[in-house]
Formats: C-alpha cells, sequence, structure tokens
C-alpha cells in the first residue's frame, strides 16, 4: 500500500532528525524514543494530509509533531529545570520560496507559526489540530484568530516601510 510505503519512506529519512530533536527537549534516550514512536503514530493517522514523503512540507509536519509530543512528555514528567533546549535549530520551513508573507510568518511566537502551518499548508480540521498540538478546539480557534491578526500587523508594519 502507498501509505505505508510513504510511512516507511518518511520513517527511514526523518527518524534520527526526530530523535535529536526530541532528545534535544526531553534530555533523556529512552524518553526521546518514546517520543518518536508517539510521533509516527500521530503521522500515520494524518498520512492522508501527506502528499509527498520527503519535502521541506513533510519536513515541517514531522518536526511539528514531534515538538509537540516532546513538549508534552516534558510538560507530563515536569522537568523544565534541565530546558536548555534551542528552538531555532528546527524551524518549520512555510514556503520553498522566499516570500512576503513568509517572512511575516516567521517572525510569529512558535505556536502560532505552528497553527498557520497546520491549518493552512496542510488543511488540518481544529479538531486534528488540537490533537496533534495538545490542546482544545477553542484554544485552537483563539490561537488561529490571533496569529491572523499579528501576521496583518506585521504586514502593515512591513508594507509602511516599504512606502
Amino acid at each position: 500500500s502507498s501509505d505505508a510505503d510513504k510511512l516507511h519512506k518518511i520513517f527511514r529519512v526523518y527518524n534520527g532528525l526526530m530523535y535529536h530533536v526530541a532528545n534535544s527537549i526531553l534530555q533523556n534516550h529512552h524518553d526521546a524514543e518514546d517520543a518518536v514512536q508517539q510521533s509516527f503514530v500521530n503521522l500515520a493517522e494524518s498520512s492522508e494530509k501527506i502528499d509527498k514523503a520527503i519535502s521541506p512540507r513533510t519536513k515541517g509536519l514531522v518536526i511539528t509533531i514531534v515538538k509537540n509530543v516532546s513538549l508534552n512528555m516534558l510538560d507530563k514528567n515536569s522537568r523544565f529545570e534541565s530546558l536548555e533546549y534551542d528552538d531555532s535549530l528546527y524551524s518549520v520551513p512555510f514556503a520553498e520560496e522566499e516570500s512576503a508573507l513568509a517572512n511575516c510568518i516567521l517572525k510569529l511566537p512558535e505556536r502560532y507559526q505552528q497553527v498557520i502551518y497546520l491549518k493552512f499548508s496542510f488543511g488540518f480540521e481544529n479538531n486534528e489540530i488540537a490533537r496533534i498540538m495538545n490542546t482544545t478546539e477553542t484554544n485552537v480557534r483563539k490561537l488561529i484568530e490571533r496569529a491572523k491578526k499579528k501576521l496583518a500587523k506585521l504586514q502593515q508594519e512591513r508594507e509602511a516601510t516599504i512606502v
């Protein structure tokens, strides 16, 4: 089946990256492996949203999911003391080409970037985004609303500096 092939290919290509992201957050080999495993379960549940196994878009989704799974595990384990996690290492690629909108999106806070990416780049429904980000649908709607407002403000500021 093509879905299974796609997931195998994603696993082969992104497994190391996923482990690295998870371990940089969790600082624990076994927890990182658990996070990668849980992330693949989440990816399998969303496989119909993935067009190509290897692409900047898929890489972004993989990173977004493993980050959220790892941060949720960290939250459950409440081991924030040793959190030295550099978020900039794993930023989500929004567009293959540089664009004004992509640049504005990259200036948004991490959670806003993720919700915009999942909603508008992948077309996830709010309930699916809530599952991926381990939050409520209501919170997802609020995040999208706030992200759009902040994005509009950033675009206005950008246009004001061009004129």
